[in-house]
């Protein structure tokens, strides 16, 4: 019966009678052809994925060779764009925040490094993260036990390099953390001190070489990408001169010094972190002088790193800026500089006020509004952020009792990180810029000592860029 099937050729199966291999690439056609008819546009994907949050987009883009080209490719980040400009105006995207460390110290206990996630805390989910060491229980809202558990990979090198160094600098997942002599090396002549780059996202540290500058000022970051696999950063010291470290060469470049000085030169003792703003080849530095524990000569530094002439120039402070501000303490920890939220200013201020947080932006100056001795005068707007009032009521106080500290701004999320003091309360806190809301992490009492408080970011761009090799 089936000879007579084969001679007629009733029922013959031509696939059957094919090879194996041939058989399954066949089954494979098949299966891609049958794919393709359920499968959605690419441009409504990239739609879907450009309103994901930073991890669940990079796993869309390591879920195949066609989308995660699509991701890559320009479209992708002018969608992303536009819906962050929408969203806020500014382009910040408060996602992209994955956590805030600080060390915390009480009485003569050792510090200890604590990781707040800010998504879970948002989302209700409130537990720090104790990194080394034991918990200190001073919580004023302890947490569950099971909540002590890192949330970073920087906790591998918290034994070797974090107890003896302070965090000096840091953008997106990078941290610079400046070694302090210890025992006989504290007495040393030499005023260099060893540096070294931490990612936050790996946990890989690297010892950067001797530098020939002192930074004498607080290191910036010029530049980085590939999700800190790649950076630039820039030491300055106190006559000016500037020397920048290159991950690509792995080495230091030239001395620079700068062909114009301000007068008087600032002075570097109390400068605070700088803001670098990459489409002016710009950084600059908040220096006060602190006299009498009082705030003294504040003011901005500001300096050309640009491939040109290099020059530094000051900029002086809004003339009512500090009398709005309480008259006692030091003043500079209650202001940070951030970006212009303008696309024609130059940068801007976040200041902490008697009765709400403002933003002040330096816009250009006009040839009208030139002093006399021929150089333009700064002219800058005001506008307000959000009361300090609510920031009060969310530590359970109707009075403007507060003092605020600034510690970092996240140039990509748009959140300002600080430190209020409220009676006998220590808050952690953020403020966000895109929705001018107020985010507390965290409660602890008035013993407690929180310092070095840092903000970690995923540029998403970088992480996307840093997924080329795996394209074939």
């Amino acid at each position: 019966m089936a000879a007579k099937r084969l001679r007629d050729g009733s029922g013959f199966d031509e696939t059957a009678m094919q090879p194996a291999a041939k058989r399954l690439r066949a089954r494979a056609a098949a299966t891609a052809e049958a794919r393709t008819t359920t499968t959605l546009p690419i441009d409504l994907l990239l739609e879907i994925v450009a309103r994901l949050d930073a991890a669940p987009a990079v796993r869309c883009a390591a879920a195949g060779k066609s989308l995660r080209r699509a991701i890559l490719g320009p479209s992708f980040r002018r969608i992303r764009l536009a819906l962050r400009a929408a969203a806020n105006g500014a382009g910040f995207d408060p996602t992209l925040l994955f956590a805030v460390s600080y060390k915390l110290a009480r009485l003569d206990d050792p510090p200890v490094l604590i990781v707040e996630d800010p998504q879970s805390v948002a989302g209700g989910a409130a537990a720090p993260f104790a990194i080394s060491g034991k918990f200190l229980g001073h919580i004023v809202e302890p947490p569950p036990p099971s909540s002590y558990r890192p949330v970073l990979p920087i906790y591998k090198s918290y034994d070797s390099e974090l107890k003896h160094s302070e965090t000096v600098a840091s953008r997106d997942v990078l941290v610079v953390l400046r070694e302090r002599p210890v025992g006989v090396r504290a007495f040393c002549t030499d005023p260099r001190q060893q540096l070294c780059i931490c990612n936050s996202l790996t946990g890989d540290t690297t010892r950067l070489p001797m530098s020939d500058v002192v930074d004498d000022y607080p290191p910036a970051f010029l530049a980085t990408g590939g999700a800190g696999r790649s950076y630039e950063l820039l030491v300055m010291d106190k006559r000016l001169q500037t020397q920048t470290f290159s991950s690509e060469d792995g080495k230091w470049g030239a001395i620079r010094a700068m062909e114009e000085l301000p007068h008087p030169i600032s002075s570097p003792l109390y400068a605070h972190r700088p803001l670098v703003v990459s489409r002016r080849n710009a950084v600059y530095w908040l220096c006060p002088q602190r006299l009498g524990g009082v705030t003294a000569d504040l003011h901005i530094l500001a300096v050309d790193v640009g491939a040109g002439r290099r020059r530094a120039s000051r900029i002086e402070l809004p003339p009512d800026c500090l009398s709005r501000m309480k008259p006692f303490g030091w003043q500079s920890d209650g202001i940070i500089l951030a970006p212009s939220p303008s696309p024609d200013g130059e940068l801007s201020l976040i200041v902490a006020e008697v009765l709400v947080i403002s933003q002040w932006t330096l816009l250009p100056s006009s040839s009208s509004s030139s002093s006399e001795g021929g150089s333009p005068a700064a002219r800058w707007s005001r506008q307000v952020v959000i009361s300090r009032l609510a920031i009060d009521r969310q530590a359970g106080h109707d009075m403007f009792m507060g003092v605020v500290c600034f510690h970092g701004l996240g140039l990509v999320s748009g959140a300002v990180l600080m430190q209020v003091r409220v009676l006998d309360t220590v808050l952690i806190a953020l403020l966000h810029l895109a929705s001018k809301e107020c985010l507390i992490l965290r409660r602890w009492d008035k013993m407690s000592r929180p310092s070095e408080l840092c903000l970690h970011e995923i540029d998403l761009a970088s992480v996307l860029q840093s997924m080329k090799h795996f394209l074939i």
